[in-house]
Parts: structure tokens; sequence; C-alpha cells
């Protein structure tokens, strides 16, 4: 078992440790407020923590060995100063209507890429930033950003090492593109 928020205006998950959850270690689920801080997730059979239709914040956290490390769906995110590491799958997965901020973490030796951002939508005043983050060793790209329509991407300020290539941007979005990261048209894909 692990962790249900669900309809909560606010909620602190601190200083807690989540092991072997068969699937969702912690899941957020239509709410707001959520912080998740200080928590050390091991071995989820889903999702280490995932988001959905939430405004949640997961700071200074571990989640290592699950089949995606963090995945939001949907709402307003921020996961910084953590480590995501040895998944399966993705480190951290982005989908949806969302405002998320990834910033001074390390994702690394995951099992596809460090960061997935796909299908995101979002209103005008809306930002997707994934910066400053250390992104290393992961099976896929560091960043690959497959698509979206939020006005901005931002990746700027990344170190993505022993990953080739490093990134992944399609062509035709809106993207700051920082050091070490490259956008490819089509023709390089």
């Amino acid at each position: 078992g692990g962790l249900l928020i669900r309809d909560c205006g606010a909620a602190s998950v601190r200083d807690s440790v989540i092991s072997n959850a068969g699937a969702n270690a912690i899941q957020v689920g239509n709410s707001a407020g959520v912080v998740v801080d200080t928590a050390w997730i091991a071995g989820a059979g889903q999702v280490g923590i995932y988001s959905e239709d939430s405004g949640t914040e997961v700071l200074r956290s571990t989640v290592t060995k699950s089949r995606i490390g963090v995945s939001v769906d949907n709402g307003d995110f921020v996961v910084s100063d953590s480590a995501i590491h040895a998944c399966a799958a993705q480190g951290i997965r982005l989908t949806g209507d969302l405002g998320a901020t990834v910033s001074g973490n390390a994702i690394a030796g995951n099992g596809f890429a460090g960061v997935l951002v796909t299908l995101l939508t979002g209103a005008a005043d809306r930002t997707c930033a994934i910066s400053n983050n250390f992104l290393t060793e992961n099976g896929g790209f560091g960043v690959s950003v497959l698509s979206g329509g939020l006005p901005l991407i931002d990746l700027a300020g990344n170190t993505i090492r022993g990953t080739r290539p490093a990134a992944m941007v399609n062509s035709g979005l809106d993207t700051a593109v920082g050091d070490g990261v490259s956008v490819l048209t089509g023709a390089d894909q």
C-alpha cells in the first residue's frame, strides 16, 4: 500500500519512508497545497509520487527503484532539490494541462528519459521550467520534449551527461534552450 491524498485543501507529508508499494507510493488527486518534503520512496510498483489535477510540491525527497519516479497529469507542480534515480522508466514524466517547475534535482540512472514532457497544454500564463538539474546516465534522452502547447518550455542551465543525445525537443515548440540541450528537427531524429 501507499498514501492517497484526495480532494484535500492542503496537506503535508514530511520525513516519510515508503517502500515496496504495490502501485503508487504517494498519490495526490484533485487537491491543492500538497507538500511532500524529505520523503524517501523505494520500489513503488507504478509511480513513486503521482500527482493528478493537483497543486503539489516535492522538496528534498528521494525516489528510487520505482517504475516511474514522479508523474504529473494536470495541475501546478514543483519538484526541487530532490534525487530521482534507478527507476525502470522515466525519472520524471509531465503531461497534460499544467504549469511545472523541475529545478535543482539529481536525475540519474533511469531506464528511459530523465525527464519526459508530452502533451502539454495550458493557459497563456503557464510555463514548464526544467532548469538547473543534473541528469546523468539515463537510458533515453536526458530531457525529451515530445509535444507541447504551453507558451514556453524553459530548459536552461541543465547539466546532461552520459546520455546520447543529451536532449530532444520537437521542432515547432516555443522552447528556451540552455547549455547542453539541442533542438532536433524531424531530419535529425
